[in-house]
């Protein structure tokens, strides 16, 4: 019963997962549109999550790409569609939508690097960053989504998942990577 629980809150806040809510309140906030709110899930959740879907019915790995050694070309394409996103929010002048999708971008070239040596916890990681995000750019009141981390951390660790040091290396690092990122980017724009 515990590890059942543990992969649906594993599941339902993963990355991909967690992207929708981030997007969803972005929308709501900014007032964008319903093509720009699908366009931006479609970047940020389905296309990245394609490749390992596939890779999944064909039985070459399983949702939460457990083996460290396997994660690096999901990284890739992950960072692919962020930065293609990236530039189309610069383009169409959608900036807190550009600086979302560039700080996914070098968020995940980072925990790829790290995840060469070490494997980080993306789950912690995918909370921990577009929360800090969502904090610094849309409303400071969102900083109680942090709390999502407490059943995050804790599904993780019944999973075995991740040690306590990798869960918490994804939390610092993702949310000290946006911060930097975001600072960088509103002091380029404003």
């Amino acid at each position: 019963m515990q590890k059942s629980w543990a992969y649906w809150v594993s599941l339902v806040l993963s990355p991909h997962m967690y992207g929708v809510i981030v997007l969803s309140i972005m929308t709501l906030h900014c007032r964008y549109s319903l093509e720009i709110l699908i366009g931006s899930i479609l970047f940020l959740s389905i296309l990245p999550l394609a490749p390992i879907l596939i890779d999944l019915k064909r039985g070459e790995t399983d949702i939460f790409i457990t083996e460290r050694i396997k994660r690096t070309k999901y990284f890739l394409y992950t960072a692919a569609f962020y930065g293609v996103a990236s530039i189309i929010y610069y383009l169409l002048k959608l900036f807190p939508l550009f600086i979302l999708f560039t700080t996914y971008f070098f968020e995940t070239i980072i925990h790829m690097l790290v995840n060469t040596h070490w494997k980080i916890s993306i789950h912690t990681a995918g909370i921990a960053g577009p929360t800090t995000f969502l904090t610094l750019v849309i409303d400071k009141r969102l900083v109680i989504l942090y709390i999502l981390l407490i059943p995050v951390y804790i599904a993780r660790k019944k999973m075995n998942a991740h040690s306590d040091a990798q869960l918490i290396g994804g939390t610092v690092l993702s949310a000290a990577t946006t911060l930097v990122i975001v600072e960088l980017l509103t002091s380029y724009i404003v």
